[in-house]
């Protein structure tokens, strides 16, 4: 213990012993480069309460050397802390953070839209006068360029979004030598280092988009590259820094995806990275995954499901437990005190008799409905609320996207303006009956054209059609049906689509009664587990083992020869489902194929087989619900 004299000097000591370890520290930072020439970046460093205290002081005064000497992310360390990026000439990287050993890439995927990128040392310049941001990658002794296609820039490397073949979204570097570092352009380098994922928000104003292009990318990319250890579904490694590079402001959704995947202070945007100098991140990854994206918006073909994919509802179900878990959700109530979910909108594309049709519903129904608005709930209020509802029902619009978090078994009744046929826009009838998923649905178009309300002299993009030419204005209001078209600007989808309805109360109130009535979230929840997850959630059967050939002389019916053919199952077998597997023989010399469910088979003359010839035997297990199969099984000669 320390006496009382002692005790009242103590923090003199201390800070004494903090200031003589600054300038220790100081000094040591000057001889970082000196430390990277000899081969070595290891530096002496103070520690414990001292060396915090330090690396406070020396914060402060913006020096890095502290980070330096010590070789960690000190951002990645205390993921509570907003991101400070270290700011030095490029003479002070060396040893620091290898820039001048020069950028590497690494890169897995075939094509544009499916290629996703590593990259250490990915640089950057935001050119604010000409309105650039440029990508740089500086070759240097230690670079490594391992699956990048020579043709990158046909038409691109990547692209940022998850939304396809979209050119705003392409991504490429420009290639330097490291000595470039060395020129006025780059003299001052910001370093983010630590982990970061590089995209771009596709449409962040508008929930659907919001969700359908950036959140539920970004949740599973982020959940490809989280590596601790109490990672799972339901929690993220949120210290990852998101550095959102579309140049639009961070808006209400873009508060919401800082909440949902990153600490404070760890998202990034364009505008907020520093202008008119290098900005380079330690390690970046770039592509986001395309897990389950399921809809195509038609840009350059007619909008509809994405063609030859398969999205598991599962997968959407997963992310609704991961946002409930994030946003602190309450569990759902039971299913016999769940309520109906109007999808209210306020601005355009009205339901002109929405309080009629609520109180419609109720009298006749003898249930709650609640209405939900953008305006009046915050995302998780939606949440909850939609999460405890048996039928939500609502006009053609983003908002529709939220019945991703209706419960299972319940059902999701979408309304269309008169002309506007529901068949051709299907992202929410898609999202609704992915296998697993568990949800019903249903459509209403409003057969009436006297009971709904258009716009003609509103601007382009809200259905006025004013700035047309007479004849085509004419032509417009006398077609009842909305021709298929790409997007966007379609004047006659547009015409249509913000329509205003007097929606038929009792037609809506059928359509619920029957949901309803259907309703069944055991049913529904059962779905969800039997459906099989995409891609690597198959389950496929493992190797044929133990694999014999004998052949036997068969004297009854005339002489003959018999090859018995026996193996044992796969080792995985006995965890699939019964049924579920069968096995294929191939004789290589005959070029033919047997399948059986057995263990075994027996093959003869009548099969091809003939005296005095070897003959190669091949077996392997064949799953047969995705007529996926194992591998081979080794070589089994058998002489006749």
């Amino acid at each position: 213990g320390l006496s009382p004299l002692q005790k009242t000097h103590a923090p003199h000591t201390a800070a004494m012993r903090v200031a003589v370890c600054a300038i220790v520290v100081l000094w040591l930072g000057s001889l970082v480069a000196l430390h990277a020439w000899v081969g070595t970046t290891e530096t002496p460093a103070c520690h414990g309460q001292d060396q915090e205290a330090v690396e406070a002081a020396l914060a402060a005064a913006g020096d890095l050397s502290t980070a330096a000497a010590k070789g960690t992310n000190t951002a990645a360390q205390r993921p509570n802390q907003p991101d400070k990026p270290r700011t030095a000439t490029y003479k002070d990287m060396h040893g620091m953070h290898g820039l001048h050993r020069g950028s590497s890439v690494w890169c897995t995927g075939d094509s544009v839209n499916t290629r996703r990128c590593k990259f250490r040392n990915l640089c950057m310049h935001r050119d604010t006068g000409a309105g650039k941001t440029r990508f740089a990658f500086f070759h240097g002794n230690e670079t490594v360029v391992d699956g990048v296609p020579a043709n990158r820039n046909d038409p691109a490397l990547l692209t940022l979004s998850s939304v396809e073949n979209h050119n705003l979204q392409y991504f490429n570097y420009d290639d330097f030598p490291v000595s470039a570092l060395d020129a006025a352009l780059f003299q001052s380098v910001v370093i983010y280092p630590g982990l970061s994922l590089l995209f771009r928000r596709f449409k962040p104003d508008n929930i659907m988009h919001a969700i359908h292009d950036d959140f539920l990318p970004l949740y599973f990319t982020l959940l490809s590259l989280s590596s601790n250890d109490d990672i799972n579904a339901l929690s993220l490694d949120t210290n990852i820094r998101l550095v959102s590079l579309e140049g639009i402001e961070r808006m209400l959704y873009g508060q919401l995806m800082e909440t949902l995947f990153t600490n404070p202070g760890k998202m990034v945007l364009l505008e907020e990275l520093p202008a008119n100098q290098l900005v380079c991140f330690s390690e970046a990854h770039l592509g986001l995954s395309k897990r389950t994206t399921w809809y195509d918006y038609g840009y350059d073909k007619m909008q509809g499901p994405i063609k030859d994919k398969s999205v598991s509802g599962r997968d959407l179900r997963q992310f609704e437990a991961f946002v409930r878990a994030r946003l602190g959700v309450a569990e759902r109530k039971a299913a016999s005190q769940q309520h109906i979910v109007l999808f209210s909108r306020t601005m355009n594309r009205l339901v002109v008799n929405e309080q009629a049709l609520v109180k419609h519903l109720e009298q006749q129904l003898q249930r709650s409905v609640v209405v939900v608005r953008n305006e009046n709930h915050t995302f998780a209020e939606q949440v909850s609320l939609i999460g405890d509802a048996a039928v939500a029902l609502g006009m053609h619009g983003s908002l529709l996207i939220m019945a991703m978090f209706l419960p299972p078994g319940a059902t999701l009744l979408e309304m269309f303006p008169f002309a506007v046929p529901g068949n051709n826009y299907a992202p929410y009838r898609t999202m609704a009956t992915l296998p697993g998923m568990g949800l019903q649905y249903r459509l209403w178009e409003n057969p009436f054209e006297d009971k709904s309300m258009a716009y003609p002299n509103e601007p382009p993009f809200y259905g006025g059609i004013a700035h047309l030419p007479a004849a085509t204005q004419n032509q417009i209001v006398n077609t009842k049906t909305v021709p298929p078209h790409k997007c966007c600007g379609d004047p006659y989808w547009l015409f249509r689509i913000y329509q205003d309805t007097i929606v038929d109360l009792d037609q809506i109130t059928y359509i619920v009664r029957g949901a309803l009535q259907h309703h069944n979230r055991a049913q529904g929840e059962s779905e969800l587990q039997g459906a099989t997850p995409p891609g690597a959630s198959v389950r496929l059967p493992g190797r044929v083992d133990a694999v014999t050939c004998t052949t036997a002389t068969q004297a009854t019916q005339g002489s003959g020869i018999n090859v018995n053919i026996q193996w044992n199952a796969p080792w995985n077998v006995a965890f699939m489902p019964r049924g579920s597997v069968t096995y294929e023989v191939w004789v290589q010399e005959l070029q033919k194929m047997w399948r059986t469910e057995e263990l075994g088979l027996v093959l003869g003359e009548q099969d091809g087989l003939v005296p005095d010839k070897t003959f190669a035997v091949w077996v392997r297990a064949k799953e047969t619900q995705h007529s996926g199969h194992g591998p081979f099984s080794d070589r089994c000669l058998v002489k006749t």
